[in-house]
């Protein structure tokens, strides 16, 4: 791979100061060693994209076209890879941390909320079994009968004496 001469300019625009105007004011873009972080530099970054056309031309140029009423504009999809790119980035790395952090992990699932806090506490009673959750179930299943009917405790000791 050819490295590019230093005093050689990258992009078309060049490697100079770059001055855009915004609502705020005039903003100055020019080369640091600073952190770029979205307190400060996104937004001169993403002045200067829209300002070069490199990602409008990307967009343009995308062979995917996005049908879903859900789906983020290849426009949006191209700059935040961009940053992503730019601020050394990890996707969706605040998921992975809780994950790492807490022993969660997360899942998409047709439960419901409720549903999903008694799964989890079903498998912690089922904690130093032998069998599966699937075992015990089946077993339900198979031998549970609801009652004929409905009798208090008291009145079914007062019916067992008599019969007795």
């Amino acid at each position: 791979m050819e490295q590019a001469d230093p005093g050689e300019a990258i992009h078309p625009v060049g490697e100079g100061d770059f001055t855009f105007p915004t609502p705020g004011g005039r903003v100055r873009l020019s080369v640091t060693n600073d952190t770029l972080t979205p307190f400060g530099g996104l937004v001169p970054w993403a002045a200067f994209t829209k300002h070069i056309g490199i990602i409008d031309r990307l967009a343009a140029d995308c062979p995917v076209k996005r049908t879903s009423p859900n789906a983020a504009p290849v426009y949006d999809v191209l700059q935040s890879f961009m940053l992503t790119a730019l601020t050394d980035g990890r996707r969706f790395s605040h998921i992975e941390r809780l994950r790492e952090n807490t022993g969660t992990r997360p899942a998409i699932t047709r439960l419901t909320e409720d549903q999903l806090h008694e799964a989890e506490a079903v498998y912690r009673r089922l904690a130093g079994q032998v069998r599966s959750l699937s075992f015990y179930v089946e077993f339900a299943l198979t031998n549970y009968r609801e009652p004929e009917r409905l009798k208090a405790l008291a009145d079914a000791v007062a019916d067992y004496v008599t019969a007795k």
